[in-house]
């Protein structure tokens, strides 16, 4: 008797990998979650990969990973309570409540390692009454046949073509899948074959095209003791989200409290500033200049870090034409990368496998479900995630702050500011600045969008208005 387990193919077991296996599996079908990289599932707080930055989660997020059954607590993640902004020049720091207890922070590492553990539990069909999640590790994507469904994988170092052994140690191997998705980050090799497949491009809904925007801002890691010192004291540094920032040189440095008590923190500049930067010593006059809240062996203890690391652009911010092929699909990154400006990378990538779960219902999914799945996927999420893009683009720390030098009037921080301060003078009129709710909402992504552009216009509406006021006032001030 034939087996009419769905088979579903995963590129990719970073956290939306590992999490839209979860849900599969948890709805009766088999994944193979094949990962070019080696993962040290036991890794919290260390590297999981090269990518040991941590990453802010919200609302949409946790309910993401709530919705697979996996809960974060204090044993692997730290709960935001502020996210607090000093500005050059500044006598104190600013600080913005975080939408307790739904903002926290965790290693990216950690948070793989975390859902590639929960996956074990599905490994060989453990689970009555669910799928399994098979890993493979060391394997990327080499050659896909869109019409018969067959994905070939070859070992990591192993060309297309190659059938001998790669770094991974193994052999090639092919799938015949029911779906696959590409979860395989900012350069998807699954949108690539995809976006070249004659068969997708001949299908009536046209070809999968994509455009990506680099980031013009570089950045390197760092480790920092203690928080304690600051010029500015700073209470409860273990659960605020700290950003330094000099917004004439437009350098920042982003801070996060960890679990083992240090903090880990990025050195954001833009690109070619880093390059400017030869030694120690010009990195702790870079960030005395910049940053006069640190005191001198926080600014060391930095500095000490940086020359001779790498710097890495902010990433890519990538928009696709819809988000599936004829039984094909992308999530995360490989769909809608984008720049850390608002921290919305992680929280958009989980809630698309949460999208997924809710089309597929809570009982057990049939191919015909999965054969539908692409294009209802892509008619629900695409716009949204867009307009996260977009939003990131708009946002602070994107277009606008790159552009900042240029311009003597931030008219876009003068809009925000307004907005927050009549906010809190006016509740019951005027709400928050529209971009203050993506983190603590699940508000889609458009919606957040229109609000943007409505509060746009009424700030430059107002705006405007005390600038003829002011010129009126200047006006009878000076005529006899």
């Amino acid at each position: 008797m034939a087996d009419t387990t769905p088979l579903v193919c995963i590129c990719g077991a970073g956290p939306a990998g590992a999490l839209a296996a979860l849900y599969l599996a948890q709805r009766n079908c088999n994944v193979v979650l094949v990962e070019k990289a080696p993962i040290d599932k036991d890794a919290m707080g260390t590297t999981v990969g090269p990518r040991t930055y941590n990453i802010l989660l919200a609302k949409r997020s946790l309910l993401a990973l709530e919705g697979a059954g996996v809960k974060l607590g204090d044993d692997e993640s730290i709960m935001i309570t502020h996210i607090v902004r000093y500005r050059k020049g500044a006598k104190k720091f600013m600080a913005f409540p975080a939408h307790v207890p739904w903002s926290r922070t965790i290693n990216r590492g950690s948070l793989a390692g975390l859902l590639v553990r929960a996956c074990e539990a599905y490994a060989g069909g453990k689970q009555q009454g669910s799928g399994s999640i098979k890993l493979r590790t060391g394997y990327s994507l080499s050659q896909l046949d869109v019409a018969a469904r067959k994905a070939t994988f070859a070992p990591v170092g192993a060309d297309s073509s190659s059938q001998g052994q790669g770094q991974a140690g193994g052999e090639p191997f092919t799938l015949t899948y029911d779906l696959i998705i590409g979860a395989d980050g900012t350069f998807s090799r699954l949108r690539q074959v995809l976006s070249e497949d004659a068969g997708v491009k001949a299908s009536p809904e046209g070809p999968l095209t994509f455009t990506q925007e680099q980031d013009t801002m570089m950045y390197k890691p760092f480790t920092l003791a203690s928080l304690q010192g600051l010029s500015i004291p700073l209470e409860n540094v273990g659960s605020k989200f700290v950003v330094l920032a000099d917004p004439k040189r437009n350098h920042s440095l982003f801070i996060f409290p960890t679990k083992d008590g240090v903090h880990r923190g990025t050195y954001l500049m833009p690109d070619g500033d880093h390059a400017s930067h030869k030694s120690e010593s010009d990195y702790v006059a870079s960030l005395s200049d910049s940053f006069p809240v640190l005191n001198q062996a926080q600014l060391r203890e930095i500095a000490a870090q940086l020359p001779g690391t790498p710097a890495s652009s902010g990433g890519f911010n990538t928009r696709c034409s819809r988000l599936h092929a004829p039984g094909a699909l992308l999530i995360g990154d490989a769909a809608h990368a984008m720049w850390p400006s608002l921290g919305q990378g992680a929280s958009s990538a989980l809630e698309d496998c949460a999208v997924l779960g809710k089309l597929l219902g809570p009982g057990p999914v049939s191919k015909a479900q999965l054969e539908a799945l692409p294009a209802a996927f892509s008619a629900a999420r695409h716009a949204d995630v867009v307009a996260a893009v977009d939003l990131t683009e708009a946002g602070f720390g994107g277009k606008m702050q790159r552009t900042r030098a240029a311009s003597p009037i931030n008219l876009h921080m003068a809009r925000f500011i307004g907005q927050m301060l009549l906010s809190k003078a006016l509740p019951f009129l005027v709400p928050k600045p529209a971009l203050m709710t993506l983190n603590d909402t699940t508000t889609p992504y458009t919606v957040v969008q229109h609000r943007v552009e409505r509060q746009r216009v009424g700030g430059n509406i107002v705006l405007g208005g005390l600038a003829l006021l002011a010129a009126y006032g200047v006006a009878r001030a000076v005529m006899p």
